[in-house]
């Protein structure tokens, strides 16, 4: 009969103890592989959640410049110049253009308006695709250059409508615009608009005393720019899609918004964004969540190693005779050992890819129902690592639980006190 038909018959002899010892073997793997896993998705959660709830303009990358064509030339280009600009160093920055939307090009000025009931401070104001965002209430989008929308609210309270025409103001000169429609933003709030207030009806502009209304919208950069003195704001902005930064992105994206930032400042533009520092507040949280997971898995785990201990020297000492007579029929010390304990260190062995499976399936489940969307299970090193050290554990505990009965003399292992 050989050592592995023997192995399994003990097993099946002793079936009920022998399934709680792989129970608990599993048990331990499990909480072991626990650790890592969880970490690992709720740092994940935690970033995903941090970079969603954040303000769409703080993480979005703005590039531009404002100025005079005197003071920042660029700002009186077209922001397909600086489209080439940005595409150029997005090329030496793979994360950050795998995490960025589409861009929404833009370019504001302000103006004062001459027409109807009293002259008006606002912003004249270009931006990609500008009648998707808007409800029109009257007339229809501007299709040309020289054409402008008004809000509703600024029309109906200072007797401007569609087909009228208006002056507008610059620095040093002066342009008549035809107002073909007016409008109501469906969202004013929506990341589209990036950083600038367009929708800032009422109060007075602290230069010149006039009143301020929303801004007038053209499809034309050239009607922004008509006024080389004119303070022009150009700007291009790249919404970040939060769900698609990882863990792993997050160093490459750091180092990319770096590249980004000196690529554009040489091209005379300027980055701006919050992200840097909302990656870094997200950083600390999951510092946090890194030294909460072990600390609530360890409970489990000691206690599983423990009663494993314990079940281990029961079953070794139930096995007493059959050690003694494995001595008696020649076997070595290292023989009788490997005897012993090679039932419970065979159920160990079988129970281990039972507690990966089982921990990876708690975090697993827990992702989809406490964690951020998109996050999963993640098979990395550390995982089967743990695994392994929790492995390598269990079979310790047995070999030590086992090993003072292995230790007796024959006499003392055949020796039986009566019940009583």
């Amino acid at each position: 009969m050989t050592g592995w038909v023997v192995l399994l018959r003990g097993i099946r002899h002793r079936a009920g103890r022998s399934a709680v010892v792989a129970v608990l073997a599993a048990v331990a793997v499990a909480a072991a592989v626990l650790v890592p896993g969880f970490s690992r998705a709720a740092q994940q959660s935690v970033l995903t959640d941090g970079l969603t709830s954040a303000t769409p303009t703080a993480t979005a990358l703005t590039v531009g410049a404002t100025g005079t064509t005197g003071g920042a030339p660029a700002a009186h280009e077209t922001t397909g110049d600086t489209l080439l600009v940005v595409a150029q160093a997005l090329s030496d920055a793979p994360t950050a253009t795998r995490v960025l939307g589409q861009p929404v090009g833009g370019a504001d000025t302000r103006v004062q308006v001459h027409g109807g009931s009293e002259s008006l401070s606002t912003r004249l104001a270009y931006r990609d695709g500008v009648c998707d965002e808007l409800h029109l209430v009257d007339g229809d989008c501007p299709i040309d250059a020289g054409q402008v929308l008004v809000s509703a609210r600024t029309a109906e309270e200072y007797a401007i409508g569609a087909g009228d025409t208006v002056t507008v103001e610059f620095a040093e000169t002066q342009r008549a615009l035809q107002v073909v429609g007016t409008y109501r933003p469906t969202d004013p709030g929506a990341p589209y608009w990036g950083r600038t207030a367009y929708f800032a009806h009422g109060g007075f502009d602290p230069t010149t005393g006039a009143p301020q209304v929303d801004a007038m919208f053209t499809v034309a950069e050239t009607d922004v720019q008509a006024d080389p003195q004119a303070v022009v704001q150009l700007s291009l902005t790249y919404p970040l899609v939060p769900g698609a930064v990882r863990l792993d992105d997050v160093d490459a994206l750091r180092a990319d918004l770096a590249t980004l930032d000196s690529a554009v400042r040489i091209a005379e533009r300027e980055l701006h964004t919050a992200l840097p520092a909302i990656l870094d507040d997200i950083a600390a949280d999951q510092a946090a969540i890194g030294r909460t997971a072990p600390v609530v898995a360890a409970p489990l785990l000691l206690l599983a190693w423990f009663t494993l201990f314990l079940l281990v020297a029961l079953l070794t000492e139930e096995r007493g005779r059959e050690i003694a007579l494995a001595k008696l029929r020649g076997f070595t010390g290292a023989r009788a050992a490997r005897f012993g304990v090679g039932e419970v260190l065979l159920l160990i062995l079988a129970a281990a890819p039972v507690g990966v499976l089982a921990g990876l399936g708690a975090v697993e489940l827990a992702s989809r129902l406490a964690l951020a969307e998109g996050t999963h299970v993640e098979l990395r090193p550390p995982v089967f690592l743990a695994a392994g050290a929790a492995l390598a554990a269990a079979a310790l505990a047995a070999v030590l639980a086992a090993r003072t009965t292995l230790r007796r003399e024959v006499l003392a292992l055949l020796r039986r006190v009566p019940p009583r």
